[in-house]
Formats: C-alpha cells, structure tokens, sequence
C-alpha cells in the first residue's frame, strides 16, 4: 500500500503559524488525498478546533505558535486518541518528557519525508 493511500480521505489538523510552512503542509496532504482542518495558528484556535471537529484522524503540530507552546493541544488530542506529529526547528530534546516519544520531524521538512511520517500516523 503506497503513503497516499495510507492518508487518503483522513482528515488532519493542521497547527503551524508560518504561511509557507503551512502551505506546504497543505499541498503534500492535498496531493496525498486527505482533508484538511486548519491551518490554524495559534494556541485559542487550534484548542476550539479540536473541542468542536467532529472527525480529527491525525495533527501536525509546530511547536511555537506566536508566542505560546503548542502542548495543551498535544495534550487535548491525546485525550481524544488522536495521533499527531511535531513538526518544528526545535530539537527533539527540547520537548517536554511526555512527548519525547512522539513523532518528529525538523523543519524545513521533505515533502516525502513529511508525507512518510503522516502516513505513519
């Protein structure tokens, strides 16, 4: 099974506060056949998105947005079940302890690598 079909009509929250960054996200998700909420770019709205989306079935997460840590919002879909990756110019030992484990991708990501790791979600 290729990575498209793995992400194929899944829909992914999109937590990221760079346009560019964002864009790009988008387009290799649109190309892999998956929908999309968001993008979104700060810590309020991404929290609304995740209490009020019926459907999440996976999230990609920068870590800072304006200021503020995404990490509630990690926190909030893990409550939900929700797998997400971190995609960031952080370091991974930047993280706290309980996300440590997760998945990571450094920016700026390959859109293969990057759709290597959604697919894995």
């Amino acid at each position: 099974m290729s990575e498209e079909a793995d992400i194929f009509d899944k829909v992914f929250l999109v937590v990221e506060d760079e346009y560019l960054v964002a864009a790009d996200i988008l387009d290799v998700l649109g190309r892999a056949g998956a929908d999309v909420i968001g993008p979104v770019s700060s810590l309020e709205g991404a929290l609304k998105l995740v209490d009020e989306a019926e459907q999440i079935d996976a999230a990609v997460l920068d870590i800072h947005l304006r200021g503020a840590e995404v990490y509630p919002v990690a926190d909030a879909l893990s409550l939900r079940n929700v797998p997400f990756a971190f995609l960031t110019a952080y370091d991974r030992g930047d993280l706290p302890e309980r996300f440590r484990e997760a998945p990571f991708l450094q920016k700026p990501a390959d859109p293969d690598e990057l759709l290597h790791l959604l697919s894995r979600l």
